[in-house]
């Protein structure tokens, strides 16, 4: 999150997919925590696609954030998602 809001999106997908690799190998964690991990991940990644990505479908990526039920960081990918379709209407 601190690499994407630094506008550092190669570093921040670098990290996002480590973080991804240490999420699906560590033994601690139990399956529901993975799954809210996971979607995190999903989200963050489709976010930093659509940055560079004018094709991109914003409202759609919003929708599918607030329709998750299990997501962590819910309020700042939806911020996100709102300040790249703002940007992307103006």
């Amino acid at each position: 999150m601190i690499q994407y809001e630094l506008g550092n999106i190669e570093e921040a997908m670098t990290e996002i997919e480590n973080y991804r690799k240490y999420v699906q190998n560590d033994k601690l964690l139990n399956s529901s925590h993975k799954k809210i991990l996971s979607n995190f991940i999903k989200f963050m990644l489709q976010i930093c696609k659509a940055r560079y990505n004018p094709k991109a479908n914003l409202q759609k990526l919003k929708d599918d954030i607030t329709g998750c039920d299990h997501v962590a960081g819910r309020k700042w990918l939806q911020e996100k998602a709102e300040e790249l379709l703002q940007r992307k209407g103006s």
